[in-house]
Formats: C-alpha cells, sequence, structure tokens
C-alpha cells in the first residue's frame, strides 16, 4: 500500500487505500513560525517555539488526526522572562519590604517604564502576556505609594509607563496570543 508520506494516509482519506494508520499531517504555521511534525492521533506533538522565544509549543492531534488549536502558554519573550525575574527577586518588590520608600517609589516607575519598553511595538506570545499582567498587577499595589511621593516625576512616570504598557498589551497585533491564552487557561 502506499507509504505514510502520501496523502491518501492523512487525515481526510476516502479511498480506503491507505493500510497505515491515520497521522496528522506536517504543517508549517507562517503565523507562529512553527512546523508541527506529523502526530498519531490522540499524541500530542511538541515543538521549541520560534527563535528569541523560550519554552515549548504543544498542538494535540485529535482521534480522527485533525490538529487542534496549538497550545503556546510557554512561549515567552526571553528578555521580558529576564526583566521579570530581576523585579520578582528585587528587594523594593517584595511585599513587606524594609526598604526606604523614595527607593520602592524610583524602582516601581522605573520597572514600569521597562516593561512598557519591553512589550512596546513586538508580537507578544502568550506567555509574554501573562507576565506582563502579574508585573502590572505587582507594580499597581505599589501606586498608592507612587501618588504619595513629594516628587511629580515618579507619578507621571509610572503612569505613563503603566498606560503604554497596557495599550502595548492590546495591540491588534497581540489578539491571537490574547485568544490561545484564553483557549489554554
Amino acid at each position: 500500500g502506499p507509504s505514510t508520506d502520501t496523502p491518501s494516509c492523512l487525515a481526510g482519506d476516502t479511498t480506503g487505500q491507505c493500510t497505515q494508520p491515520l497521522r496528522c499531517p506536517v504543517e508549517v504555521d507562517d503565523v507562529w513560525g512553527i512546523t508541527w511534525q506529523s502526530t498519531p492521533p490522540g499524541d500530542v506533538a511538541t515543538e521549541p517555539c520560534p527563535a528569541s522565544q523560550a519554552g515549548n509549543a504543544r498542538r494535540s492531534c485529535s482521534s480522527d488526526a485533525v490538529w487542534m488549536m496549538p497550545d503556546l502558554i510557554e512561549c515567552g519573550s526571553t528578555s521580558l522572562q529576564a526583566f521579570a525575574g530581576m523585579v520578582e527577586r528585587a528587594p523594593t518588590f517584595i511585599p513587606g519590604s524594609s526598604s526606604p520608600p523614595g527607593e520602592i517609589i524610583e524602582s516601581t516607575s522605573s520597572a514600569v517604564e521597562e516593561l512598557s519598553r519591553l512589550t512596546n511595538g513586538t508580537n507578544l506570545f502568550p506567555d509574554d502576556i501573562a507576565v506582563s499582567l502579574e508585573l502590572l498587577s505587582m507594580f499597581f499595589s505599589q501606586r498608592q505609594m507612587v501618588f504619595a511621593a513629594e516628587s511629580d516625576m515618579p507619578a507621571a512616570s509610572y503612569q505613563r509607563g503603566f498606560l503604554q504598557t497596557a495599550s502595548n498589551l492590546v495591540t491588534e497585533a497581540n489578539q491571537r496570543s490574547w485568544r490561545n491564552l484564553q483557549n489554554v487557561r
């Protein structure tokens, strides 16, 4: 009979000539930049996330050999992940920090502006959005201290960075990542 590489042995075989088991076919996803290898029904394919992204992408092959929506929740920018790790370890962001208020205010304002820079003009992956939302939540918890500062500079910087980051996350270019995040969670 035909080999597993022939189209009649892939999903949609109506010829009845295929003697090999059905498989989800190799598929190149130009939007995400991932090539999914042929996979048996009921299995989950795992591929590395695209360049400059950390983690692995997964995609299920249904029992009738049809590709399901990819799960890219682990795919995220290495620079954004490094930044998030740095923020989470910074003494000024640890709840109940004994850092001086001026230091917390300055760190928060700077970090919010850096997050807006890291998320600007980029097609974000699902993990980038999830990490950015967690960071915004952390920064939001510091807002009272920032706005109570004696100088208006930190508050203006904080507000500009916070709003720009939120705007960066909801661009049309990031809709696919939001959908992926919603379908996986």
